[in-house]
């Protein structure tokens, strides 16, 4: 336990709990504007949680469902709401893009 005090304190991790029924309205919300769909709802709720947690920047490996045509996609609905909108790539181009690498 210690560790893991010791690993947010030097990192400056913050930890912060999201209101379930803000993320899982968001999804919907993802889900009534495009096709994608409630079989996706899964890698709709990381799209929701980066927007609540008003992330700049979202990385996977998975460009299958983490790619700028989804992130189009949800920027729009996002703006719809007046939420903050973020960018979407794989972690080496979002580590150059944070200038990392």
């Amino acid at each position: 336990m210690f560790t893991l005090l010791r690993t947010l304190d030097i990192y400056e991790i913050e930890l912060v709990e999201l209101d379930p029924r803000r993320l899982l309205s968001l999804t919907d919300l993802y889900i009534s504007q495009w096709p994608l769909g409630a079989k996706h709802r899964y890698d709709l709720l990381y799209y929701a949680s980066a927007t609540l947690l008003n992330c700049t920047h979202l990385a996977s490996w998975d460009k299958k469902h983490f790619n700028q045509r989804v992130e189009r996609r949800v920027s729009q609905a996002n703006l719809l709401a007046a939420l903050t909108t973020f960018k979407v790539d794989d972690p080496i181009h979002i580590g150059k893009a944070l200038g990392f690498g």
